[in-house]
């Protein structure tokens, strides 16, 4: 079993401080300076992390599809009740990895906020796993919330349960952060697409309006502009700008070779 990514970014000892110093101290190099070795040593231990937790993530696709396929290949065999178990623990055991990696993107991005080259990419997957772990609170929460509703349905509790929503701040203020702090980052065109999409699935339909429409502005390269005008022109279409609606989606037949024309 593959170590935990908290385990591998914590045991590292002595600290990257603590090797910088040794190293500065011992005349091994004269061209760095302490907080340069312990800087580097840290993007060492990001770029670990990284791969730890991608090769962590993979193990559990490939092992959820294996249960998958083996669920539907004794279908007639009536395993469900195990397959459900299986499947539980292989999410319960993905919880448990996303938060490890989760506080070990946060240390990364609480010591260097301010580095153009890693800070952007560690908040920017800190951002995706903030998602993920809301929605897997927001699932666990429905869940609970439909076992409660039908006990009030049955008279068996007195108060209506109220209903989940989905907390996504966390990931929509670091999204906020990146476009701010790093206008540069290659990747800010997902960025932007993904903080319009956060917002639209919190119902903050104006504000997810305005950064769909900054991307088209500031990206009219970018392979999400079809999706996106088509975006716009849906939001426009449900508040009844008709005008402006049909103006998107005529921006979509622009882009021929989109998967997204035969929807405009």
């Amino acid at each position: 079993m593959a170590p935990k990514i908290s385990e591998h970014y914590q045991n590292r000892e002595p600290s990257a401080i603590r090797k910088a110093q040794i190293l500065f101290d011992t005349g091994v190099t004269a061209a760095k300076s302490p907080e340069e070795l312990a800087k580097e040593q840290a993007k060492k231990d990001f770029e670990a992390t990284v791969a730890r937790f991608k090769k962590i993530s993979d193990s559990f696709n490939a092992e959820i599809m294996a249960t998958i396929k083996r669920q539907r290949d004794a279908r007639m065999r009536r395993i469900d009740i195990d397959f459900e178990r299986r499947i539980t623990d292989l999410e319960r055991r993905e919880a448990e990895q996303r938060k490890s990696a989760i506080k070990a993107f946060e240390r990364f991005v609480s010591r260097y906020p301010y580095d153009d080259e890693y800070s952007p990419q560690a908040m920017f997957r800190l951002a995706e796993l903030y998602f993920e772990e809301a929605k897997y609170d927001y699932n666990e929460a429905d869940e609970e919330f439909s076992r409660q509703l039908e006990l009030f349905e049955a008279k068996k509790i007195g108060k209506e349960p109220d209903a989940p929503t989905l907390d996504l701040s966390l990931t929509i203020k670091l999204y906020e952060t990146i476009l701010k702090r790093f206008p540069k980052f290659e990747r800010n065109d997902g960025v932007q697409y993904l903080l319009a999409f956060c917002l639209e699935e919190t119902g903050e339909f104006e504000r997810s309006l305005s950064n769909y429409e900054q991307l088209v502005a500031k990206f009219p390269e970018s392979n999400f502009v079809p999706e996106v005008w088509l975006r716009i022109g849906e939001n426009h279409f449900t508040e009844d700008r008709l005008c402006e609606a049909l103006d998107a989606y005529r921006r979509v037949l622009n882009f021929k070779e989109s998967g997204w024309l035969d929807k405009a």
